[in-house]
């Protein structure tokens, strides 16, 4: 099948046989490319389980200096797979923003004995300015935990990446990140954040160009 769209291309994701572009609300059927639900926002760099899908926020970036004057995202949303219907809102404290559309999911051990649980992971910034890492459990979208990072930012965090007990961070590019190739000929900077019991989430989307490895787990004996 083919199919236009009325948007600028951008990031595919593809979950239990729905597709979904980062610039447009209305998922696909990857068989015959038919509308199977929508939500009333784009999906951005979206992540998903089987069960939850969390688009980023509205208004967010990874670009510098773009020029547009985006509302400030103090929400991250998830809705239901496959109806797409609204399942939870996650709303950060008072006086804090996020900061970027990349997202995560993580496995985190939080309580000892019991499952780790799966979390989707953004960035924050608070008024005093400083760097927050915001840990919400996809199931229900409470907060799982804030943490602050300690570094001074160039910009806001542009890519994130996930290893076993670590948080992989860019910032600092001053080129275009939502472009083909992103961020080309960049000088970015790149930290590494120990964060023990940390672990890439076995999900069908954990993240943009395909979480760690670049491989997703669509198929159910993978």
């Amino acid at each position: 099948w083919r199919k236009s769209q009325g948007q600028r291309a951008g990031e595919l994701a593809v979950v239990d046989g729905l597709l979904f572009a980062e610039r447009g609300a209305q998922a696909l059927r990857t068989a015959d490319g038919s509308v199977a639900a929508t939500i009333p926002q784009v999906f951005g760099r979206v992540v998903a389980t089987r069960e939850r899908l969390v688009p980023s926020a509205p208004g967010t970036t990874v670009n510098v200096g773009d020029g547009s004057n985006p509302p400030v995202a103090t929400q991250l949303r998830g809705f239901t797979l496959p109806s797409l219907s609204d399942a939870w809102t996650y709303s950060l404290r008072s006086g804090q923003s996020l900061t970027t559309k990349e997202l995560r999911l993580a496995t985190w051990p939080e309580t000892p004995g019991l499952p780790p649980r799966t979390l989707v992971l953004t960035t924050a910034t608070d008024e005093d300015d400083a760097q927050l890492l915001v840990g919400v459990r996809v199931s229900d979208g409470s907060e799982a935990f804030q943490c602050r990072l300690d570094y001074e930012a160039r910009t806001m965090p542009q890519l994130l990446e996930l290893a076993p007990g670590a948080l992989l961070m860019m910032d600092g590019a001053q080129t275009c990140g939502e472009c083909d190739p992103p961020f080309a000929s960049s000088q970015a900077r790149f930290q590494r954040f120990p964060m023990p019991g940390l672990l890439p989430a076995k999900e069908p989307w954990p993240g943009t160009f395909g979480g760690p490895g670049h491989d997703h787990h669509e198929g159910a004996d993978h």
